[in-house]
C-alpha cells in the first residue's frame, strides 16, 4: 500500500499522475487562486501532474466562500437598521441591497475555480455509482477510515465520500493521486489505499519536484548569497511590514456564554531570521531560464487585536453588542518567502534576474484563549480544566 510519498520512479514513469486537494488546503490558502501558494503550483508541479477536484470539495469551497459573503451582507444590514434607527425622521436616500453582491459572488467565486481546474488541466470528479452511498456508511459503521480518527463526525463523512470517490477514479483510469490534506483521517485512508498517497501541506507536493539539475543547485547557491546581502535583508523587512496584518491568521478564544469576533487590525515586526538552509529552487521554463526560490523566514510580531462580543452574532437584522476591547499579544511564526527569477541565460547574476518576491504563509494560529471583556463575567466553571461537555 501507499505509504508516505511517492518513490521517484513512480514520478518519473507517470504512474502518479495526479494531485487533489483537500477543502482545508484551499481554505488554507485563503481560497487566493490567482496568487500565493495555489497560484504557484502551475510553476512548482510538472505540466503532466493534473488535479483531480472532487465535487464535495467544490462544493465546500463554494458554501464556505459565500458564508462568509452572506455574513457580510447581513452585517451591512445591520447597519441599515442601526442608521435608520438613529435617523428616524430624518430623510435617509435609498440604500443599496447587499443581496446584490451576494448572487454576483457565486458568478465569481465559480469563474476562479474553474480558471484554477482549467490551469492545472483539471478534472471534477463527480460520484458515478449510487454504491458511493453504501461504502461512505459501511466504513462509518466498520469505524474504518477516515472514520474513527475525529469527534466531528459530520466532517468524516464528506471526506469519505471524497476519499472514495478519489480512489474510484484511479483505479478507472489507472493514475495514482497524491492527496494533500492535514486531516489524519486522509492519511489513514492513503495508508489502506492502493492508489492514493497522502501528504500533509502544499510545501510538500512540490518539494517532490525540487530542481536538482548542475545548473540550477549552482544558481541556487547565487541565490543563498543574495539572502544574506544586506540591501535584500532591509527589501524583506519593507516587505514583512507591509504583509503582516494581511497574513491568514487565525485567531481561536475558548470564551462561553456568548459568541466572539477577533481580527488582526494591525501586525508590527519586531525582528526576523531567514533560514537561508532551509532555500529550494523550481525551474519554472523548460529551458532553466527562469525558476522560483523559496526560504523560510522565521518572524517576531506584535499583533494588535480587536474583539467583539456578541449575544446572536448574525442571527438577527441588529447585532446585538455584548462588549468591545483591543488587546496586543507578541506572536512568533514562520511564513515562505518567494523569489521569482527570470532571464538566466548568459551572464546574468541572482541579483539582476530577480524579478519579484513575496510572502505566503500557512493559517497561522493564534491561541488567544478567554478574552477578558469589560462589563461580562465569565461562568465560573469556565476556568476550570475539565469543560463541561
Amino acid at each position: 500500500m501507499p505509504t508516505g510519498v511517492p518513490p521517484p520512479e513512480e514520478l518519473t514513469t507517470r504512474e502518479v499522475g495526479a494531485f487533489a486537494l483537500d477543502t482545508s488546503v484551499i481554505q488554507g490558502a485563503s481560497y487566493s487562486f490567482s496568487s500565493g501558494a495555489l497560484a504557484r503550483l502551475a510553476d512548482q508541479l510538472p505540466p503532466w501532474l493534473n488535479l483531480w477536484l472532487t465535487d464535495i470539495v467544490a462544493r465546500e469551497v463554494m458554501q464556505h466562500r459565500m458564508d462568509s459573503v452572506r455574513r457580510a451582507a447581513q452585517q451591512i444590514r445591520g447597519g441599515y437598521s442601526d442608521i435608520r434607527r438613529f435617523l428616524a425622521g430624518a430623510e435617509i436616500r435609498l440604500l443599496p441591497d447587499p443581496e446584490d453582491y451576494v448572487s454576483s459572488a457565486i458568478h465569481h467565486f465559480d469563474s476562479q475555480l474553474q480558471w484554477f481546474l482549467k490551469s492545472h488541466h483539471g478534472t471534477l470528479i463527480e460520484p458515478q455509482s449510487g454504491g458511493l452511498v453504501m461504502q461512505v456508511f459501511k466504513r462509518y459503521f466498520d469505524q474504518t477510515p477516515p472514520f474513527g480518527g475525529g469527534r466531528d463526525k459530520k466532517h468524516e463523512f464528506p471526506d469519505a465520500a471524497s476519499l472514495l470517490m478519489l480512489e474510484s477514479h484511479a483505479h478507472i483510469t489507472g493514475t495514482k493521486v497524491i492527496a494533500v490534506s492535514g486531516d489524519e483521517g486522509w492519511h489513514n485512508f492513503a495508508r489502506t489505499s492502493d492508489m492514493i498517497y497522502c501528504v500533509r501541506n502544499l510545501s510538500e507536493l512540490t518539494n517532490l519536484f525540487v530542481a536538482t539539475s548542475p545548473s540550477m543547485l549552482a544558481f541556487a547557491g547565487e541565490v543563498e548569497a543574495l539572502l544574506n546581502e544586506k540591501d535584500f535583508e532591509e527589501r524583506v523587512a519593507r516587505l514583512l511590514s507591509k504583509q503582516l496584518p494581511t497574513l491568514p491568521w487565525l485567531l481561536k478564544t475558548r470564551n462561553y456564554g456568548y459568541e466572539v469576533d477577533a481580527g488582526v487590525v494591525n501586525a508590527i515586526l519586531d525582528s526576523f531570521h531567514i533560514k537561508t538552509g532551509s532555500l529550494q529552487v523550481w525551474a519554472t521554463a523548460h529551458d532553466e531560464s527562469a525558476c522560483v526560490a523559496h526560504v523560510a523566514v522565521e518572524v517576531e510580531s506584535k499583533l494588535e487585536i480587536e474583539a467583539y462580543a456578541f449575544q446572536r452574532k448574525y442571527k438577527a437584522l441588529e447585532k446585538e453588542d455584548l462588549a468591545h476591547t483591543s488587546l496586543v499579544v507578541n506572536q512568533g511564526l514562520e511564513v515562505s518567502l518567494v523569489l521569482e527569477f527570470v532571464g538566466l541565460k548568459g551572464t546574468s547574476t541572482a541579483n539582476a534576474a530577480l524579478r519579484n518576491v513575496s510572502v505566503t504563509s500557512e493559517p497561522l494560529p493564534v491561541h488567544l484563549g478567554w478574552i477578558i471583556f469589560p462589563g461580562i463575567q465569565e461562568p465560573r466553571w469556565a476556568w476550570d480544566d475539565d469543560i463541561p461537555f
